[in-house]
């Protein structure tokens, strides 16, 4: 939100009451950051942009033509203080005796189209030129490129331009808002918080100054001809509507103009600049329809029928919904009420009559058409959050007398104010007791009372204990006590909070839950090997997930920005789209890991999530190193990522698991099912070409996905066991066979695991070699075996009975042929 520094000023009181008679920039900025409004930047506006430094006025004493160009004319210029300058000009209307604008060597230019550019002192086809005569559209001044701004005869040469030219200059605050502080959505919403904090800690006791509507004419007006019929009271809450007659409409003028453009806001004509100018003051949206178009003389405030349609002022056709409220006359729709109006019944250059609208709607229903039509309008904003409903016809009578003042209008007519149901403004307690003991200060009452006063509350009543407090209708998300302890204490300060020199407490130790210990514990060995944590929005665009069947993919109904319009069926693209990110700015090796939800369609049970640990890998695990520049990067591999899940599993007290190929995932190829013991827990996979290409990713890309319930659950039932260091060695043997190509290894860990060989405590795959040589079909595998007696060193002869075993198992169940 931008809020703009003179602008701001017109509502505080300065120079009264002790109040100072001005406030830098600079001195807001802090202070608006200090009591939540955080100014991200402070920057500065010229209505003219480059605000016409450098520019002066010249008098053109003498014209002649370039000897090389026939295009081309030398000019002298006379520039004040006795002193002339040669000119090279194209301009055609270039002529003796002129006043025009001279940009002098140094000077930088902004032209309306273009780049600014700074300009020197040159030669043009061998002529000096020391300096430029300016068209307007090359200081800002307009599109006019046809000659040179000739100014008026009296102008004086050597005189600033801007003397004759206003600009108008301000600074401007980004704020950066939270979602709950639509009170502040509006200059004079952030000078109430302004005013309220100088007050407090300055002990003045200025007000806010609300611009004076007391000029309205409140007797002697006609009934109005225009009526008001409310036919959805839950959806309007409040209309009030005015017709105003014998507008002249045309540019606002320049200081009106400069303000809607320093906030980011394009000046239109005098009576939508006004309406745009009010919403922005007071944060009450205005909306003005030409009077004439109202057909029947009557505004209907009602749901749209089926089949209506409206032409918008972005010059759409917009199909409605029968939920969306409108704004009618007697025939048919005019506007799509609190978002965008319509076409036949806005304001034109012939418009004379207007009838101008200052209404509340229920959030529920802007926000909801907003949101279906993709419209964020200004207005919209507000009336989702919630408006004061109670400066409905401050508002319209502040806009009036602009109207009457810049747009000739003449008021005729009573205000029309249909209000069906009035608010009451809600009661809070506030216990003196719980203020001290929330905030950690101890308010006296006469800190507390002017301070809160200052920001709106009304005080019901005080005693010793307690306070109760009026909530004013701009604070829509104060509704008990600690929603009053923080508008204190953002007001006062929460540096103003004093830190004792000592704090006594008595420390206590809770066990984790297993849930909370088992990611503890599996993040901690994550991050140990390299991995980093990311977080991913749930919400996702549906353009990821076109590879799944819509029977998996939850659609939003209401999606607050029309690209994320889903909820994410799985955790891979996203972070998907991290290592994409983080691959195009070379931030690599990419180890992620994080803890999330999918969401799937589940029938007549509605909806169910399903928590997941994932992880990716892409790059290399070991970059180029000095001390051994001929060895190429080693890239995580296949194997490095099945070791990571293989350690997660253990970690989780699994400790029988099996890898078995698997497909029919659309992303992952080559993909392996992780089985623990015969249930799935979890997958692995490479990312696919396709996928890769589509998302712009540097392949290999791994990716794992374990279900983080069935972990928890292992984690639950896994009793964790103790013994005593074997000092006896251990004994190891290695065996070589020839097996069948198609035999996975977990098949042969399968065996050894169930050989109940005497004494074997572990076994390692050496190595895995194929060569024509061999029989066809066959590989040839080393493995390690390792033996070990708890109790006493092994012999020859207990090993060999063992591994002969072993060798059995082997050769009855997978036929292996034994290599010497």
């Amino acid at each position: 939100m931008k809020i703009a520094y003179r602008w701001l000023l017109r509502y505080l009181p300065l120079g009264q009451k002790g109040w100072p008679s001005t406030l830098n920039a600079e001195e807001i900025a802090r202070i608006l950051t200090s009591v939540g409004l955080e100014v991200e930047q402070l920057s500065s506006f010229s209505s003219i942009p480059g605000g016409l430094e450098g520019l002066v006025v010249g008098e053109v004493e003498a014209v002649w033509k370039h000897p090389q160009a026939d295009k081309l004319q030398l000019t002298r210029v006379h520039i004040g203080n006795g002193q002339s300058l040669q000119i090279v000009c194209g301009a055609p209307n270039v002529a003796v005796g002129q006043k025009v604008v001279v940009a002098l060597p140094g000077t930088t230019l902004h032209p309306v189209e273009g780049e600014p550019f700074q300009l020197k002192k040159t030669k043009i086809r061998g002529e000096q030129s020391e300096g430029m005569l300016c068209a307007a559209d090359e200081i800002g001044l307009g599109t006019d490129h046809s000659g040179i701004l000739v100014l008026d005869p009296s102008a004086e040469p050597g005189a600033p331009l801007t003397r004759y030219i206003e600009v108008f200059h301000d600074q401007v605050f980004e704020i950066g808002l939270t979602p709950n502080r639509m009170d502040a959505m509006s200059h004079l919403g952030v000078a109430r918080d302004l005013c309220a904090y100088i007050n407090h800690h300055y002990q003045f006791r200025g007000a806010l100054q609300w611009p004076d509507t007391a000029a309205f004419p409140e007797t002697g007006l006609d009934p109005s001809p225009i009526r008001i019929q409310i036919e959805d009271p839950d959806a309007c809450l409040r209309y009030a509507g005015l017709l105003i007659e014998h507008v002249q409409i045309g540019p606002s003028p320049a200081w009106l103009q400069a303000a809607l453009t320093s906030i980011g806001v394009k000046p239109i004509n005098n009576v939508v600049d006004i309406t745009n100018f009010v919403l922005h003051e007071c944060g009450q949206p205005l909306h003005a329809f030409n009077a004439d178009a109202i057909a029947g003389h009557e505004v209907r405030i009602r749901k749209a029928r089926s089949g209506e349609h409206l032409l918008t002022l972005d010059g759409k056709d917009r199909v409605l919904h029968p939920e969306d409220l409108m704004i009618c006359d007697a025939r048919e729709p005019m506007c799509i009420a609190g978002v965008l109006g319509g076409t036949h019944s806005g304001i034109q250059d012939d418009t004379r009559h207007i009838f101008l609208e200052s209404a509340v709607f229920h959030p529920r229903f802007i926000r909801q058409t907003s949101l279906r039509l993709g419209l964020r309008t200004e207005a919209a904003l507000r009336f989702e959050k919630g408006v004061d409903i109670t400066r409905v016809p401050y508002a319209l009578k502040r806009a009036a007398l602009l109207i009457q003042e810049l747009a000739g209008g003449q008021i005729r007519y009573q205000p029309v104010d249909v209000y069906p149901t009035p608010q009451n403004q809600p009661e809070v307690r506030l216990r003196k007791t719980y203020l001290t003991a929330l905030s950690g200060k101890t308010y006296p009452d006469k800190q507390v009372e002017p301070l809160l006063q200052d920001l709106g509350f009304g005080l019901v009543s005080s005693n010793d204990q307690e306070w109760v407090w009026q909530v004013p209708p701009f604070k829509h998300d104060v509704r008990q006590a600690a929603d009053l302890v923080e508008e204190i204490m953002r007001i006062d300060g929460l540096d103003q909070i004093p830190i004792p020199a000592q704090i006594t407490i008595t420390p206590a130790h809770h066990a984790l839950h297993v849930r909370e210990n088992l990611r503890d514990s599996l993040s901690s060995f994550l991050v140990a090997q390299g991995f980093r944590e990311i977080y991913t929005n749930s919400i996702s665009r549906s353009q990821l997930y076109t590879v799944y069947p819509e029977t998996q993919v939850v659609h939003l109904l209401n999606h607050l920005n029309a690209a994320l319009d889903v909820l994410r069926p799985s955790m891979l693209e996203n972070g998907l789209e991290c290592v994409a990110y983080n691959q195009h700015h070379r931030n690599e090796p990419i180890a992620f890991f994080e803890f999330g939800k999918t969401y799937h369609p589940d029938g007549e049970k509605g909806y169910r999530e399903r928590e997941f640990l994932a992880i990716w890998l892409a790059g290399n695990l070991h970059p180029i190193w000095w001390a051994e520049p001929e060895t190429p990067p080693k890239a995580y591999g296949w194997f490095f990522m099945k070791g990571v899940a293989e350690n997660l599993l253990q970690l989780s007290g699994i400790h029988r698991f099996q890898f078995r190929p698997a497909s029919g995932h659309p992303r992952l190829k080559p993909l392996m099912e992780i089985i623990a013991p015969e249930k799935p827990v979890g997958m692995l996979g490479a990312v696919d070409a396709e996928t890769c290409a589509a998302l712009d990713l540097q392949p290999p890309v791994y990716y794992v996905a374990l279900e983080w319930e069935k972990l928890v659950e292992a984690r639950t039932q896994h009793q964790i066991t103790y013994q005593e260091i074997i000092p006896y060695p251990v004994v190891r043997r290695d065996i070589s066979f020839l097996i069948d190509k198609q035999t996975p290894y977990a098949r042969i860990e399968e065996i050894l695991q169930n050989s109940q060989a005497p004494y074997l405590k572990a076994w390692n795959l050496m190595d895995v070699f194929e060569s024509e040589k061999l029989d066809p079909g066959k590989k040839s595998c080393t493995i390690s075996l390792f033996f070990q007696h708890p109790d006493r060193t092994l012999t020859d002869e207990d090993v060999e009975q063992s591994l002969q075993r072993i060798v059995q198992h082997l050769g009855n169940q997978l036929q292996i042929i034994l290599r010497k």
